[in-house]
């Protein structure tokens, strides 16, 4: 720390102060966050296209062929073929119904987790954008406290000279000041 007497000393600590200020300033304008210009957006709605035809179209019919009347083999041979089918179709039937079982459940919570993604990056989007904003008029603050201080230091300054001259009578400067006029350079 220099001497109180040491001006030049005194307004190198000065000026090396301001510079680190300023950089400093500098470093903290340039690490503003900005809103990325490709924030994520929901993710689309589930596919709900052929959900209606698959809630009709799951059951199988297997309603008996009627044959013509007294086609007794023709009769015969069609309940043979249904015996052999039917646990096919009973089996095909059953995972039909879970299959759809399972889409109609699942729909609704894919349209409530798509909801709640759009609401969170809305209010990520917002956070983020306020907090960019308080940054920004952060550094407008401090932007303007180098010009605060000056203006005190300058108003203390002028206080003093006009003190100094109050209290010394003329010619009666300390070395190093001059009086107003005097032309010592």
């Amino acid at each position: 720390m220099p001497h109180p007497d040491d001006l030049a000393a005194l307004k190198a600590e000065r000026d090396a102060a301001d510079r680190a200020y300023n950089e400093a300033l500098t470093r903290l304008d340039r690490a503003i966050q900005k809103l990325p210009h490709d924030f994520p957006h929901a993710p689309p709605g589930p596919d709900e296209h052929q959900l209606t035809p698959l809630n009709v179209l799951w059951k199988i019919e297997t309603s008996p062929t009627v044959g013509r009347a007294g086609h007794y083999i023709g009769e015969r041979l069609a309940a043979i073929v249904r015996r052999v089918v039917a646990p096919l179709f009973e089996h095909q039937q059953r995972f039909n119904a879970a299959v759809v079982d399972h889409l109609n459940r699942n729909v609704p919570v894919a349209r409530e987790t798509r909801a709640s993604i759009a609401s969170t990056l809305t209010v990520l989007h917002d956070a983020i954008a306020e907090l960019v904003r308080f940054q920004s008029l952060l550094v407008v603050y401090l932007q303007q406290i180098t010009p605060y201080v000056d203006t005190r230091d300058r108003d203390v300054a002028g206080l003093l000279r006009g003190l100094s001259r109050a209290v010394r009578p003329a010619g009666l400067q300390p070395p190093g000041m001059q009086s107003p006029g005097s032309g010592r350079a």
